[in-house]
């Protein structure tokens, strides 16, 4: 048995039960886990910063976007299954967890979104300590969640956090180099530093 059917079993076997079936399911929503996160990060972000907080919330959107599309393209170019797909892919698939809508599973866009938007986050805005301990541990739950559910083999979502996590401290790096561009750009304009002929 391969090292990832063996964490699989593990997870999504001998851990079962009906609280952890209710608890990861839970992480694994975007309708009442990963949305309700991202709603409260908007309100905190217009706490803090108001219009500047929309527009960053608006590009951690983005941002996360462009990982979900990356993560399905990926999954074209991989083909590899998910594990519910059917008990030739996973011998100790339970019967309600059998997949009904993508049979490909490399890597988890789950794993990719969060991490996305966690580093996005840490590396844009450094000072909001509780939401980086916050997204980090959300971001390692929704991951944990695709495994016991047996939606992604183990290594479909390591696979899909690194690609997350590189793909969140690129586009904060982006990000502030938009930033500092726009600021050289109007310090160039000011009248006192401006050039003449």
């Amino acid at each position: 048995m391969t090292p990832d059917n063996l964490i699989l079993t593990w997870f999504h076997v001998d851990m079962a039960s009906a609280f952890s079936d209710m608890l990861f399911r839970w992480f694994s929503s975007k309708y009442y886990f990963s949305f309700p996160i991202l709603l409260t990060l908007l309100l905190y972000a217009v706490q803090k910063q108001g219009w500047r907080g929309i527009f960053w919330w608006f590009s951690l959107i983005l941002v996360i976007g462009l990982g979900d599309q990356l993560g399905n393209q990926l999954k074209e170019l991989f083909s590899e299954v998910r594990p519910c797909t059917s008990h030739e892919a996973f011998q100790g698939l339970r019967a309600d967890d059998i997949c009904t809508y993508s049979t490909k599973g490399m890597p988890s866009n789950h794993a990719i979104n969060f991490f996305t938007a966690t580093l996005f986050v840490i590396l844009t805005r450094p000072q909001w300590h509780v939401w980086h301990s916050f997204l980090l541990i959300c971001s390692i739950l929704a991951g944990l969640s695709r495994i016991y559910l047996a939606k992604h083999f183990p290594s479909q979502v390591i696979a899909g956090s690194f690609i997350g996590t590189y793909i969140g401290t690129l586009t904060a790096l982006f990000y502030h180099h938009r930033k500092w561009s726009s600021t050289l750009l109007h310090i160039k304009n000011i009248p006192i530093l401006r050039k003449e002929p």
